[in-house]
């Protein structure tokens, strides 16, 4: 997996901020999941997990599918009662 550099994570939109952030998360549960490579490379996924969540805290928030499902029907109400 690269490691992106801060500008490189600031170019990339957020969905796939998202998509990164949750590789890592996966390489570094492997990586801990067997004793052998507890080494320098799940503390260094870990600070690279820090980095994303750091860059995505400066992004707007965006709606999970649940939270979509009820901006859709808000629109739709307002959209009907106007």
């Amino acid at each position: 997996m690269k490691d992106y550099t801060k500008k490189e994570l600031e170019e990339i939109d957020t969905k796939g901020l998202l998509t990164i952030l949750n590789d890592v998360r996966a390489r570094k549960h492997r990586n801990e999941a067997t004793v052998k490579t507890y080494t320098r490379e799940v503390e260094l996924d870990g600070v690279y997990i820090d980095r994303i969540k750091m860059e995505l805290s400066t992004r707007p928030h965006l709606p999970n599918k649940q939270e979509a499902k009820e901006l859709r029907k808000q629109k739709l109400k307002e959209k009907r009662n106007k």
